[in-house]
């Protein structure tokens, strides 16, 4: 048995045991390194697991800085909400009291466009009674131009009258003086003449004297009875109606003022007497027409450019270049017969109505 063996005899079993140690250690040692393998992985799972550990713990930081910031919203959103009900409970509250409103505003409404309804009713029948007034108006309007018109007519009637009797005044003067100077005349001749007018101045100088009512009646008598005995021999003589005569005759000429503010006259006497004086009628009536428009035109001093007549309303007017204020320096003029002032005529502004009934429709 060589050492070999015996070495192995004697070791045989302790190399089995570090055979088998050794297939320990390597398998330990291959364990070892898986654990440090593994270990490792644990290690990087570990930091991988802490960094996210540290982002989910910054995650959860945020996270429950958002749930703050949500907490604190929602404490707002509570407190908004309790302000938002009650600000809503104060609008219902303000929204019924304006639906009272809006009742009572269509109640006043329905009442006011009742009222409306009634005004126009009312309105209607007021615009028919306008209507109607209107056209009342607008007749009486005309009807009253008319009326006026024939004033004028009547008043221009009286004016010529009263120009021929103020011409009649003048002739009766005439008479008068003529019997005057045959009484006179007779006087010396005719002694019983004579004594009537003594007669008559004698008891006139005993009236003027005489106090007592009874004397002056019979005194008055007297005298009468001796002036008609005197007046039917010599009518007129005595000049009973020589005051009335000599009196102040006036005659207001009317004037308007036409729509070139020249004067229009109207004359004291009608167209269809003026008509006679143009077809060449030659009584008292016509003279004393072409004697007064002859004074007309003489003393306003109008040539025959100056003025002209005319007809307005089928009444002669005479029409001229004067003004009103010309007219107005005038004032009047006098109406000269026999070199004696028979007439002094006024010249007077129409009034304004009859103006314009006359004027504005001529």
């Amino acid at each position: 048995m060589g050492i070999n063996d015996i070495v192995r005899q004697f070791t045989f079993e302790i190399e089995d045991e570090i055979k088998s140690l050794s297939e320990d250690i390597k398998r330990l040692t291959s364990e070892i390194e898986s654990i440090e393998q593994r270990k490792h992985q644990i290690t990087t799972e570990i930091k991988r697991f802490h960094t996210e550990e540290r982002e989910v713990k910054n995650k959860l930081h945020e996270a429950d800085k958002q749930i703050e910031t949500t907490e604190k919203e929602l404490e707002d959103l509570e407190r908004r909400k309790e302000e938002l009900e009650e600000s809503l409970w104060r609008q219902k509250e303000q929204r019924g009291e304006k639906e009272k409103e809006l009742k009572r505003l269509r109640e006043l409404l329905q009442k006011t466009q009742q009222k409306i309804n009634n005004e126009e009713d009312v309105k209607h029948k007021c615009e028919v009674s306008l209507e109607k007034i209107l056209s009342d108006k607008k007749e009486k309007e005309s009807l009253k131009k008319d009326r006026l018109r024939e004033a004028l007519k009547t008043y221009i009637q009286r004016q010529e009258e009263s120009l021929h009797l103020a011409f009649g005044s003048l002739e009766e003067k005439e008479r008068q003086k003529r019997a005057m100077e045959e009484f006179n005349q007779a006087r010396q001749r005719d002694p019983r003449i004579a004594d009537l007018y003594e007669q008559r101045e004698e008891l006139t100088r005993l009236l003027k004297n005489a106090s007592l009512e009874s004397i002056q009646n019979y005194l008055k008598e007297k005298i009468s009875n001796i002036e008609d005995e005197i007046s039917k021999a010599f009518p007129g003589a005595l000049g009973r109606n020589l005051s009335s005569v000599q009196g102040d005759n006036i005659l207001e000429i009317l004037y308007a003022i036409d729509k070139d503010q020249t004067v229009v006259f109207w004359l004291p006497f009608t167209y269809q007497s003026w008509a006679k004086v143009e077809q060449g009628e030659k009584s008292h009536r016509e003279k004393n027409i072409i004697c007064f428009l002859w004074n007309m035109i003489t003393q306003l001093d109008l040539t025959r450019e100056q003025c002209g007549l005319g007809s307005i309303n089928e009444l002669l007017c005479f029409w001229s270049d004067l003004s009103r204020d010309d007219v107005m320096i005038l004032g009047q003029f006098n109406v000269v017969c026999n070199q004696e002032n028979i007439l002094k005529c006024i010249l007077i502004e129409a009034p304004y109505d009859l103006q314009e009934a006359l004027l504005n429709e001529g």
